[in-house]
């Protein structure tokens, strides 16, 4: 339980810590596979106003580095991401369950194939805003019910990690493209924050007007 809250910390100061998405994804990466396997990992997260899953990181021995190309949640409601998307629930496949599936709705897949295979949803505000997954190539019996219990547990402070550093990011961007003067102030009315803008509004930098 110790390494479980000490895993949740980690992930949930990643959250304020970071500079950017990418970093907070490896920040997640690196905390879960201090107790459990995570050598193959990723993470895909579900654009609603796209109807887009991107794999935002993917880390895999076997598959090239890259990661794979967005896909479509509606056109591609069959690929085992997109069923832990859909139903919210996580699921398990294991090496032959895997095949029989892909074999039954016509899909292809590339050899090797994980012995076992791990999706749990992200779910904020009650709604789902993507997947992260483990797979293991050479051990069907990599990850215990114990294991998915605690997998699920941290998925929520994952879950939260991600919306809340989306929602941070989106605001920055908005920021940086408002034309007009933005500021905040402490309780004592002393600025915190001014925008880039003033740059171009005023000719000098915002630290300068906080100075």
């Amino acid at each position: 339980s110790e390494d479980i809250s000490s895993v949740l910390y980690e992930i949930s100061n990643a959250a304020s810590s970071t500079e950017d998405l990418s970093q907070l994804y490896q920040k997640i990466h690196l905390a879960l596979d201090k107790i459990l396997d995570a050598t193959n990992f990723f993470i895909a997260t579900y654009d609603s106003h796209e109807d887009l899953i991107h794999f935002t990181y993917w880390v895999d021995e076997y598959t090239p580095k890259d990661t794979p190309s967005p896909v479509s949640l509606s056109e591609r409601s069959d690929s085992i991401s997109a069923l832990v998307m859909l139903s919210g629930k996580p699921l398990i496949f294991k090496k032959n369950e895997l095949i029989e599936y892909w074999n039954k709705v016509n899909c292809p897949y590339q050899e090797p194939v994980c012995e076992v295979w791990v999706g749990m949803p992200l779910i904020a505000d009650s709604e789902v805003i993507g997947v992260i997954a483990l797979q293991n190539y050479s051990d069907p019996d990599c990850y215990s019910e114990e294991d998915i219990a605690i997998l699920q547990t941290i998925s929520k402070q994952i879950a939260f990690a991600i919306d809340r550093k989306r929602s941070q990011t989106r605001y920055q961007n908005l920021l940086k493209n408002i034309k007009d003067v933005v500021y905040t102030t402490d309780f004592q009315g002393k600025l915190n924050y001014v925008g880039d803008s003033l740059i171009e509004i005023a000719g000098y930098h915002p630290r300068e007007g906080m100075s």
